[in-house]
C-alpha cells in the first residue's frame, strides 16, 4: 500500500505532496521533524524531569500510588522519565501511528517495555479499564503547538479530567502546569 506524505521545499516554503512505499521508515521522517528539535532541548527535558520528580515526590508523601498519564506521548520521553523516577503505572497514548510504533521501539530499546504500556490510540478515544487499568493521578504531556490550542489541547485535557484521571480531594498532577 503506498502512503501519500506532506514535504515542505525547504527553498520555496511550498507545501507538495508525495507517494512513500509501504516499508518507508516513518522513524526517519519523525527523527527530522519537530521531535528532534524537542528531544535536543536539554534545558526543557531537565525541567520536565524535574516536574516529575515532584509530582511523584508529593504524591508519595500523601501514600499514594504513582500513576501516570502521558497524552501525545510522541518518543516516549516523558513517560520514561517518569518510570526512571518511581512511578507505579504509566501508561501512553498516541494516535499518530508512526510515533507510537516509534515509541515503542524506542521505550523497548531502554528496556522499559514492560514498565510502560503504549495505547495506540486518542486519549479521547482511551476507555477505563479496556486501555488503562486504573485512572491516574499525575499527567504529563506536550501537545502544545505555537498556538497552544491548535493541537486541541483544552478539549483533551476536559476529557483527561472527566474520564482518565483520579479526582480526590488531596488532587491530581498535571505538567505542565
Amino acid at each position: 500500500m503506498a502512503l501519500k506524505l506532506s514535504k515542505v521545499n525547504p527553498t520555496t516554503g511550498k507545501q507538495h505532496w508525495i507517494v512513500e512505499d509501504e516499508n518507508y521508515d516513518y522513524c526517519q521522517e519523525i527523527a527530522r521533524s519537530a521531535y528532534a528539535d524537542m528531544l535536543h532541548d536539554t534545558e526543557r527535558n531537565k525541567k520536565y524531569e524535574l516536574g516529575i520528580i515532584a509530582a511523584i515526590k508529593r504524591m508519595r508523601e500523601r501514600g499514594r500510588a504513582c500513576n501516570v498519564l502521558d497524552i501525545g506521548t510522541g518518543t516516549g520521553l516523558l513517560s520514561m522519565m517518569a518510570v526512571r523516577n518511581g512511578a507505579d503505572t504509566v501508561h501512553a497514548c498516541d494516535a499518530f501511528e508512526p510515533a507510537a510504533a516509534c515509541a515503542e521501539k524506542i521505550i523497548a530499546v531502554n528496556g522499559m517495555a514492560g514498565k510502560i504500556k503504549l495505547i495506540h490510540k486518542r486519549s479521547t478515544d482511551v476507555l477505563i479499564p479496556e486501555d488503562m487499568s486504573v485512572k491516574a493521578n499525575i499527567l504529563v504531556t506536550e501537545v502544545f503547538d505555537t498556538e497552544l490550542i491548535g493541537e486541541g489541547a483544552i478539549s483533551t485535557f476536559r476529557h483527561a479530567l472527566k474520564h482518565l484521571l483520579e479526582v480526590r480531594l488531596s488532587g491530581a498532577e498535571f505538567f505542565p502546569l
